[in-house]
């Protein structure tokens, strides 16, 4: 996976912990996958400062595999639950 991460206008003390250690961690979630490679790119914007609050770096991760679930479903031409077809 390649990630651009937004670190807000400065980093926090916490912040840049979330996309790289939690999010990379978190992506296999808990299901048996072969491993994979998480390459995150830290970016300066010009928003607030980013750091943990709840679940931190779980959201990202459950975007990602959704988004995955979304695209393998629409190339096998099935619903994303797997239940019927489209």
């Amino acid at each position: 996976m390649r990630t651009i991460a937004n670190m807000g206008g400065y980093l926090s003390t916490f912040g840049p912990n979330i996309p790289t250690n939690l999010y990379g961690l978190l992506l296999p979630a808990c299901t048996p996958r072969p491993p994979c490679h998480c390459e995150v790119k830290g970016v300066f914007t010009n928003t607030v400062p980013v750091d943990a609050y709840r679940g931190a770096g779980r959201p990202e991760a459950t975007f990602l595999l959704e988004r995955l679930v979304d695209i393998a479903a629409s190339e096998m031409k099935i619903d994303k639950s797997g239940n019927s077809p489209l």
